[in-house]
């Protein structure tokens, strides 16, 4: 009954060890549904409860649930989705490529998230994927300081947050601060992701990058603010869109190169980007990434270079 209290309270750090399937020992926690359907090798079984904890025995060693109209994986039967060594190697201060390793980040069958949060309580992930719901999706504690969640079917495009409990008992929700793409207000959520799948065709131009002398051959530098860069009265131009006018323009002056103001994820419109919120992504008042991808692919196309500013503070 403690395990329960503590998943009903929201304070189980982890879950994993209570809930799935241990030994012939089957647990499912579903807070706010009254039933759900199990499969157990070739039988379906519908389990009832009043908790949000559907319980049952069987000599069957995998299962699966119907989540909105799938069979899917449950959370807790899955394993832990990050190498511990990547972690130890942060909590050195050795680690160079952290954003591969943390956040919410695509992978085959769903989406891992992982979050650095060495004073909370407990972590809940909250998102599309479970209706909000602030008790759903408790994460295990790792090595101390991490938190880590596998959601099996979880897709790109869908929104989360992270549901923090604090030492002294309040909640806060909080954005990825690993996340690569960030809503625009006035939604304050994280997305999924996936910048691998676009279709760079500017092997060109980055094969001619390597060979030029910096030094010696002619540079133009043109600096600008996407956000006030022939911005249209009803909001702002999309990558896609900057990308055609942006080149043409630098072609007919004579510029080799475009400066972008800071394009990471920041709060404030007015802004040049210097109050930054996401460092591992850009904002989302132009479009998505995979927009952003596209127009520096065109203006490498054209024949532009582009030099992006950057915050470290």
């Amino acid at each position: 009954m403690e395990d329960l209290t503590r998943l009903v309270k929201g304070e189980h750090d982890n879950p994993h060890e209570y809930l799935g399937l241990h030994g012939d020992q089957l647990r499912i926690w579903l807070p706010g549904a009254e039933s759900v359907c199990v499969r157990l090798g070739k039988e379906e079984k519908r389990l009832h409860s009043t908790t949000g904890l559907f319980e049952c025995t069987t000599d069957e060693t995998s299962y699966e649930l119907l989540i909105d109209g799938n069979w899917r994986k449950d959370p807790y039967a899955c394993a832990l989705s990050i190498d511990q060594l990547e972690l130890l190697k942060f909590k050195k201060g050795e680690h160079r490529e952290l954003y591969r390793q943390m956040g919410g980040r695509l992978i085959e069958g769903g989406a891992r998230f992982v979050v650095w949060a060495p004073r909370a309580k407990s972590v809940h992930l909250i998102g599309d994927f479970n209706q909000w719901n602030h008790y759903s999706h408790p994460m295990r504690r790792v090595l101390d300081d991490f938190w880590e969640i596998f959601v099996p079917g979880a897709e790109e495009q869908m929104s989360y947050q992270y549901l923090i409990r604090t030492e002294s008992g309040n909640s806060i929700e909080k954005a990825d601060p690993f996340a690569y793409y960030n809503g625009y207000r006035p939604n304050r959520a994280s997305l999924l992701f996936d910048p691998e799948s676009f279709e760079w065709t500017d092997l060109e131009w980055m094969t001619k990058r390597k060979t030029r002398n910096h030094f010696t051959v002619p540079m133009s530098i043109y600096e600008l603010h996407l956000g006030s860069w022939r911005r249209e009265k009803e909001g702002f131009k999309n990558y896609r869109a900057i990308a055609i006018e942006l080149a043409q323009y630098c072609i007919e002056m004579g510029y080799t190169h475009v400066e972008l103001m800071p394009l990471s994820g920041h709060p404030l419109d007015e802004s040049w980007g210097y109050q930054v919120s996401g460092f591992y992504s850009v904002t989302s008042r132009f479009g998505n990434p995979r927009d952003f991808q596209f127009m520096v692919n065109h203006l490498h196309e054209r024949g532009i270079g582009v030099i992006i500013d950057w915050v470290g503070a």
